[in-house]
């Protein structure tokens, strides 16, 4: 068999339950690209907080870099909720 490797971007995402066979065989892959890191703070256009004050800017710059994961553009897993669904009887 002869695969065609081609690089494909995404902007968006789906879960499928392991169960569910509609939409036949499924193939996953694993992100083995390394980007560079690049902080929160970096990405921010200095006009968009403009309205701040140089003080409120300096701040919200500091919290952007001090907890980088939560600012963060790749998609990750969040276990603060689940959601379950129950059937009807």
């Amino acid at each position: 068999m002869n695969v065609d490797k081609s690089v494909c971007l995404s902007n968006g995402c789906a879960v499928i339950n392991d169960n569910d066979r509609d939409f036949g065989d499924t193939k996953t892959f694993e992100q083995t690209e390394q980007k560079p890191v690049v902080l929160p703070s970096q990405k921010i256009d200095p006009h968009q907080i403009a309205h701040l004050s140089p003080n409120e800017q300096r701040d919200l710059l500091r919290v952007l870099d001090k907890y980088p994961e939560c600012f963060s553009d790749d998609p990750g897993l969040c276990i603060l909720a689940q959601h379950e669904n129950q059937p009807a009887s």
